[in-house]
């Protein structure tokens, strides 16, 4: 078989079902026996011809009335549709790889199943038409068909007509003249992708890291002694992720979800052939780093009151080297999507590059006595998120002692202290916590579907829990900046208070100076004083004096 653009007429449809029935002064009348005959109308009392008319105007002046041929023909039609927007990847949804459940059952539904719901090879003949598969030699067609009637019972089963679908559309998807006909799928060989899968059971695994043989993998099944076969693409490819699809009958919005250039809300759908789960992942930048700082923020939550935190001993010119570590892009990576494709025995996992997170899989699954190994893929998605969940909480930890080094900084430099360094750091938790609260909603969903059941389900509500708490982390570091920042406002508020009390009190030790002087210094012809040969010793004098009575009166008063 061939790949075409022809679709066959599907049952039901008939020719001229869009024409216009014209006019005419004849009427139908049905005989007993069912045939209709024509008969002349019957002619009104006044046979004189009105023509019709609008607006007082005569209709057929105004209009052209002709067949509808030539109607349409008047019509300047174009084969081309205009401007088309090429930003829109249409080749990721195609419905040519669409082999959803309610696709091909409305499908073999159309090709006119026999009582035993089965197809002729007629009919399948049809259905494969509808999906774009066409072969016009009928001895190949039929070399074919007795190579998908397994049991030679001389029509086709819905499960053979599926497997019959899949392996053609697998065989395209493998033939390098068809893939070169589709330039998206063409232009996907060049992206770099590396495919991994991991077959387990409670008293065997193995393993393949890279897979060079991508053709003989996708045509293989999960072995029986397998529980669970865990397929992991590294990398974003149009073409690997359309055989997958093919193979695994992917949903195709879930597959867009995953091959769209925006990165998607974590989301939990639940489809017909699989669950289909999207999580935004975070990573510590250098892990080594972020380590030491949880670690020093834990240990000065739990300080006695005699002995000083981790951050208490540290000098300005140490506090800026650190701080200089912890700017924005040196903590966490930003966000990566994964798209998990859950099925029974099978888990597809897709995820833009290599990372740390897949070494903490491997490290729990090669333990043979771990839960993972001892539970279905239900169980592995928990694992999954749960290593997910853990990668928060030491950047949550991070940026907490990030806060304790800045107060400590501003205690020590209030005047010069730069304020921005503060709402960077609330800028940085703000952004996990937007992180936190999707992934929060998606676990919600999974406890609440019916999916998930048993010891499972109490995993995933202690993956919940530790999450709500890294919200409450992330929560108290945002009070404890809006704390610092008012504090930090106080402290120069208070500061230009002094300023101005200072002021004021000079101010005032100096007013009786200011008024003797304006005194003496007015123009009258004749002071006494000024005449005096001791007088400007004696200013001085009481100038001194009226000083010294202020200063101690301010004491006094205990103003200064």
């Amino acid at each position: 078989p061939t790949d075409t653009e022809s679709t066959p007429s599907l049952p039901g449809s008939a020719g001229g079902g869009n024409s216009f029935r014209s006019n005419s002064g004849t009427k139908q009348e049905t005989t007993s026996s069912g045939q209709s005959v024509d008969t002349p109308p019957t002619p009104p009392g006044d046979t004189t011809v009105h023509p019709l008319t609008l607006y007082g105007k005569d209709i057929l002046r105004i209009f052209p009335f002709g067949t509808t041929e030539s109607a349409a023909d008047a019509v300047k039609w174009s084969d081309a549709l205009g401007a088309v927007d090429t930003e829109d990847d249409f080749s990721i949804r195609d419905p040519h790889f669409d082999l959803t459940n309610t696709k091909i059952t409305k499908l073999f539904a159309l090709s006119k199943p026999n009582d035993q719901g089965k197809l002729s090879f007629e009919g399948f003949r049809c259905g494969l038409e509808a999906m774009g598969i066409a072969c016009d030699s009928d001895r190949q067609f039929q070399a074919f068909v007795d190579v998908v009637d397994e049991d030679k019972s001389g029509d086709i089963s819905y499960d053979e007509f599926v497997c019959a679908i899949q392996e053609i559309k697998l065989a395209q998807l493998f033939n390098d003249p068809f893939i070169r006909t589709m330039p998206t799928l063409h232009d996907s060989l060049k992206s770099a992708v590396k495919l991994g899968s991991i077959e387990y059971s409670p008293d065997r695994i193995r393993s393949v890291y890279p897979i060079h043989q991508v053709k003989s993998f996708i045509y293989s099944t999960r072995p029986n002694w397998a529980t669970v076969r865990w397929i992991n693409v590294e990398g974003v490819n149009t073409l690997l992720m359309r055989r997958l699809s093919v193979r695994y009958r992917l949903h195709p919005l879930a597959v867009e979800d995953t091959l769209g250039p925006a990165f998607k809300r974590p989301k939990y759908v639940k489809y017909d052939e699989h669950s289909f789960l999207v999580l935004q992942i975070l990573h510590p930048c250098h892990k080594s780093v972020v380590k030491t700082y949880q670690n020093m923020y834990r240990a000065s939550q739990f300080v006695l009151p005699e002995d000083d935190s981790p951050f208490d001993t540290m000098s300005q010119s140490e506090l800026e080297t650190r701080l200089k570590e912890l700017d924005i892009g040196h903590v966490m990576t930003p966000p990566e999507q994964l798209s998990l494709y859950v099925m029974e025995g099978v888990l597809i996992s897709v995820q833009g590059s290599g990372d740390t997170l897949w070494p903490a899989l491997k490290q729990r699954l090669h333990v043979s006595y771990s839960k993972v190994r001892q539970h279905s893929t239900a169980f592995l998605v928990y694992t999954i998120m749960d290593v997910c969940v853990n990668e928060l909480s030491p950047i949550s930890q991070t940026f907490g002692a990030k806060l304790l080094m800045l107060e400590r900084l501003m205690s020590l430099d209030q005047r010069y202290f730069d304020l921005s360094r503060i709402a960077a750091c609330s800028k940085q938790i703000k952004g996990l916590q937007t992180h936190c609260k999707p992934l929060r909603e998606v676990i919600s969903k999974l406890i609440a579907s019916n999916d998930y059941q048993g010891e499972t389900l109490q995993y995933f509500t202690d993956v919940q829990e530790d999450l709500a708490a890294i919200e409450e982390e992330c929560e108290h570091n945002l009070d404890r900046c809006r704390s610092l920042v008012d504090d930090f406002n106080n402290t120069r508020a208070s500061q230009q208070n002094d300023v101005t009390y200072i002021l004021a009190l000079i101010a005032a030790i100096f007013l009786p100076a200011q008024f003797l002087t304006g005194v003496y210094g007015m123009n009258f012809p004749y002071i006494p004083e000024t005449t005096y040969h001791d007088g400007y010793f004696i200013w001085w004098a009481v100038m001194i004096t009226l000083a010294a009575l202020i200063v101690l009166f301010f004491k006094y008063k205990r103003w200064l």
